[in-house]
């Protein structure tokens, strides 16, 4: 009594589970929603693929920046670029991080609406009515080509719901671990993009005048007081720009994780777990 139970619950298991798939896989449901999360994540990659631009281009422009200071008639030049280098090409290298991060978003849009079209439905759904079929009468064909089936029935179902998996998965790990990380990250850099546009120095710049002593002494005091304000603007700039530099190698980790290893482990997973569970129901 207990083989029968165990012969009947195999084929009884496999049939309510392809039949379950064949109908995901029709309605779009989950297609629909795992779109939207791969939508939204794209969204906020291409927002800090654009913010890293901005970052390069402000940074290339500081590097020739020289802001002069000519107390009592001695001059000081400081580079603001010495300050902003170590980010530079940081942030090069992150644009290009970035950029993969969106092809990759794009390009599982692309593939998803691929695998959802009405022909791979088709085919997935006779594959999955043979396996079907052969669970209840496998005797019906030799052993290698049911094995054929079953193997072709696996690579469908894995194809047509990887996609869906690793939208589902970047959402999950996403949601509980690095989107809060990546939005604070995205509010820095942007903070940080306003500091270095934020008009420097260069405003204050000391000249001597011609005018009389009290004249001159007026302008002396007055560029002291704008060297003072010159370098506490730029010990800000520099520990924003070293706390952005630990930022954008955070975002790095973020996306290399969210949009490429996430997705490659969901599908070695679900292939995985497709084989497994055919290979259980076959002994």
């Amino acid at each position: 009594m207990q083989n029968s139970y165990g012969t009947l619950a195999k084929p009884i298991l496999a049939s309510v589970a392809l039949t379950i798939l064949v109908g995901l896989s029709w309605t779009g449901t989950l297609d629909a929603r795992s779109r939207i999360e791969t939508e939204q994540a794209l969204e906020t990659t291409l927002i800090s693929y654009a913010i890293a631009r901005t970052l390069n281009g402000l940074i290339s422009v500081a590097q020739g920046t020289e802001i002069a200071l000519q107390p009592a008639g001695v001059g000081i030049v400081l580079t603001a670029g010495e300050i902003l280098d170590p980010l530079n090409d940081l942030v090069e290298k992150f644009s290009w991080v970035v950029l993969l991060a969106a092809l990759s978003l794009t390009m599982q849009l692309l593939i998803g609406e691929i695998l959802t079209t009405n022909l791979l439905n088709i085919v997935t759904t006779a594959a999955a009515a043979a396996s079907v079929l052969l669970c209840w009468k496998p005797s019906i064909i030799p052993v290698a080509a049911r094995a054929f089936v079953f193997r072709a029935t696996t690579l469908l179902l894995t194809l047509r719901f990887a996609v869906v998996a690793a939208g589902f998965s970047m959402s999950l790990i996403g949601s509980q671990y690095l989107d809060d990380r990546e939005h604070d990250a995205i509010d820095y850099l942007s903070a940080t993009q306003a500091a270095i546009e934020a008009p420097d120095a260069r405003e204050g710049i000391y000249r001597r005048d011609s005018g009389g002593l009290l004249e001159q002494l007026d302008s002396f005091i007055e560029a002291q007081k704008e060297s003072f304000d010159l370098n506490r603007r730029l010990d800000r700039l520099q520990r924003q720009i070293e706390n952005a530099i630990n930022v954008v190698i955070n975002l790095i980790v973020i996306y290399v994780l969210k949009t490429l290893l996430v997705p490659l482990a969901t599908l070695a997973v679900l292939y995985g777990s497709i084989r497994y569970c055919w290979r259980k129901i076959g002994q």
